[in-house]
């Protein structure tokens, strides 16, 4: 019994000269991780840099820019009113001139009422 004990505890220990290269390679492979990742951030602030002093020059024009397709959106609203505004309008005129009330609000002619 003794004997295999001390066999599995010969088993589970590790030389120092494993520590030491395991050491060594996880070193290695961090360095290589954190310069990959500067220089992601590098080139993320250059970008950066980039794009503001873009903006910064073109800002006026961006900005009446955004003025042009404010109007545009809201003339396709109007665009989109119209053919509502339009059928409401001849349903009006042909209710008018067939004397029918579909809705059931009071007319007032001549100044008589009539429900």
């Amino acid at each position: 019994m003794e004997i295999q004990h001390r066999q599995q505890q010969q088993k589970l220990q590790t030389s120092g000269t494993k520590v030491l290269l395991a050491t060594f390679t996880d070193l290695a492979i961090r360095r290589l991780l954190i310069g990959l990742m500067g220089l992601s951030f590098l080139a993320s602030m250059t970008l950066l840099v980039l794009s503001s002093l873009l903006l910064l020059i073109f800002s006026p024009l961006l900005f009446f820019t955004g003025f042009v397709f404010v109007g545009a959106l809201a003339r396709f609203d109007v665009a989109a009113a119209l053919p509502f505004t339009g059928m409401t309008t001849l349903g009006w005129i042909f209710q008018e001139l067939a004397g029918i009330r579909l809705l059931g609000f009071l007319q007032i002619h001549s100044g008589e009422m009539k429900k």
